[in-house]
């Protein structure tokens, strides 16, 4: 089984500037015939560039843009793997002055490309394994 591995940004649109439909992660996963993605991620509510309060974080929008990022795969016998942060950092961390914190948006979960099926997933504020059972194929 070929298995592609992802972080974070790559999922976005390279330095947000390529265009939103160049799909970059999807595509090099689609290419390279990847059954199984692994994404880690440390998903937080806003850049620490970001001026103003926190968000709420909506977890199903959350995956929903995930999702969205791999719209080249959708229909694909693909399963993807998706493990998120959770938790608070004081912004300076970041930024030398910043006040208030980054929320981390959890939510992670595994979702089934095909048809396209979210499979299990945590909420976003569990600290917690996930077990989903997936098919496997010895077979190309």
């Amino acid at each position: 089984m070929e298995v592609g591995l992802g972080i974070c940004m790559d999922i976005n649109p390279e330095e947000f500037e390529a265009p939103w439909t160049d799909y970059e992660f999807a595509n090099f996963n689609k290419k390279n015939s990847s059954k199984l993605i692994i994404f880690s991620s440390a998903w937080c509510d806003r850049h620490p560039s970001d001026i103003g309060p926190s968000k709420a974080i909506d977890g199903l929008e959350t995956i929903n843009y995930w999702c969205n990022r791999l719209a080249p795969l959708l229909g694909d016998d693909v399963y993807i793997l998706i493990s998120d942060r959770v938790g608070k950092e004081p912004l300076s961390f970041y930024r030398e002055g910043a006040i208030g914190q980054t929320v981390f948006c959890g939510s992670s979960c595994v979702i089934s490309l095909k048809e396209p099926r979210l499979l299990g997933m945590l909420d976003t504020t569990e600290e917690s394994a996930l077990v989903v059972d997936i098919p496997v194929s010895s077979t190309p």
